[in-house]
Formats: structure tokens, sequence, C-alpha cells
């Protein structure tokens, strides 16, 4: 499923999916459109957890060109009001 956000004026994307070779585990993609960025992939044992990984990888990039800030605290509540995570 991809689900595209606005945080702080960027546009995110963010698609997650089951990973089909690696039972239960899911897998979470981010980047921004336009920033000039690569896309920041992660995985865990729930779709709460890869979405944890994910915002925690762009946390490191966070400041680097093309990894703007972003609200990953209201990206996680805004996924879970529409059960996505």
């Amino acid at each position: 499923m991809v689900y595209e956000l606005e945080s702080n004026g960027a546009e995110l994307a963010l698609s997650m999916s089951d990973i089909p070779v690696s039972d239960g585990l899911w897998w979470a993609r981010a980047g921004v459109r336009g920033a000039g960025s690569e896309r920041l992939s992660a995985s865990g044992s729930s779709k709460r957890a890869a979405l944890d990984a994910v915002a925690d990888a762009w946390i490191v990039m966070q400041g680097s060109p093309g990894y703007p800030l972003l609200d990953w605290p209201a990206i996680s509540s805004a996924l879970a009001a529409v059960r996505a995570v």
C-alpha cells in the first residue's frame, strides 16, 4: 500500500508491504517527492515496527540534502487513524 502525506511542507511517499520471503516481516519505504534523495527502506515484525524503523533511519539522515525535517509522530498518528499501522 502507498500513502502520501504532507509534513512540514514536504510531500512524503510511504509504501508498506509484507515481505513474501520473510515469514511475518513488514517492509516500509519512505521518500520525499522532488527532494533528490534516495528512498529509505526498513523492515520490522509488524507494520508499526517497520514504520518506526524507517522513521529512525530518516531521523539519522535528517538535515542532509534531500532529507527534510518530518514530523514522524504526526505521520504515525495519521497512519494509525486510518488503520494503516
